[in-house]
């Protein structure tokens, strides 16, 4: 008797679940199939790499942050061809554009991640993140370069074959080096582009030592700070009352916080 009373239990229990389960609702996964299921879990590049190279149009939110040699950036700072990196939000409800069709009508997978909050090149992320690339070797004659990527002194995932050009801009120090200042367990950044189905990418640009890295981080937040202080601080305006002459702002993110120190700088001539 005890024994069927704990079977019955478990089958009571066992329905329960399966239909919980059934009420809850379903999606779409990076082993699924059914691609009408709205996303759950975040997808990596591995599924497919026939779709790798389909471009994405994106628009770029308003308060969204842009950041180009690690610092704050407009997208007039960065080259065409850069690599990007990117966070986006599916488009909106109301967004009835089609998405964009190429080599033989195909679509990429993501053409419904249109809106996007954030831009940053393969330097500002790595940097971000603390992370390097350790030349592994340098085959000038075959234009290959070997590294492994590193974060914390350890190793992640397995040594790239990168592309370097004859063009490729080295910078050591606080000048220019050339190709043959590549050297093997250098920690080093850098830039790429045609990054894709072809291979991990062409080096464009790489930086050997922390003054370089330093130098062009400066340089890109200086100019930042002049692109700026031309054109004011973004912000969204919450609020706005006629009566008592007050604005309500909520300042974005992305741009140097030093910036706000001009702020209480009172103007005493009244503008406009």
């Amino acid at each position: 008797m005890r024994n069927l009373l704990t079977l019955l239990i478990t089958v009571a229990v066992s329905s329960s679940l399966m239909t919980a389960m059934a009420a809850e609702p379903q999606y779409r996964t990076d082993d699924g199939t059914d691609k009408k299921l709205p996303w759950f879990k975040l997808v990596s590049d591995s599924q497919d790499r026939g779709v790798w190279d389909l471009p994405l149009p994106l628009d770029m939110l308003p308060y969204g942050s842009i950041y180009y040699h690690g610092a704050p950036a407009a997208l007039c700072d960065i080259p065409l061809g850069t690599h990007l990196h990117t966070w986006c939000f599916l488009k909106g409800e109301a967004d009835g554009r089609p998405p964009l069709a190429v080599y033989h009508d195909r679509i990429s997978p993501e053409s419904t991640f249109r809106r996007c909050i954030r831009v940053e090149d393969d330097f500002s992320y790595r940097m971000r993140q603390k992370q390097f690339w350790k030349i592994d070797s340098v085959n000038l004659e075959k234009k290959k370069l070997l590294a492994t990527l590193m974060q914390d002194g350890k190793p992640i995932g397995e040594s790239k074959s990168f592309d370097l050009f004859g063009r490729t801009r080295v910078y050591q120090e606080r000048g220019l080096g050339t190709l043959e200042s590549l050297a093997k367990d250098q920690l080093v950044q850098f830039n790429l582009t045609w990054v894709g189905q072809y291979g991990p990418g062409r080096i464009t640009e790489i930086y050997l030592d922390d003054v370089s890295r330093k130098l062009v981080t400066n340089y890109q937040m200086d100019s930042h700070r002049q692109h700026i202080k031309e054109r004011g601080l973004p912000a969204w305006v919450d609020a706005v009352d006629d009566k008592k002459q007050l604005v309500t702002f909520t300042f974005f993110d992305g741009v140097d916080p030093t910036l706000f120190n001009d702020l209480t700088k009172i103007n005493p001539e009244p503008l406009g």
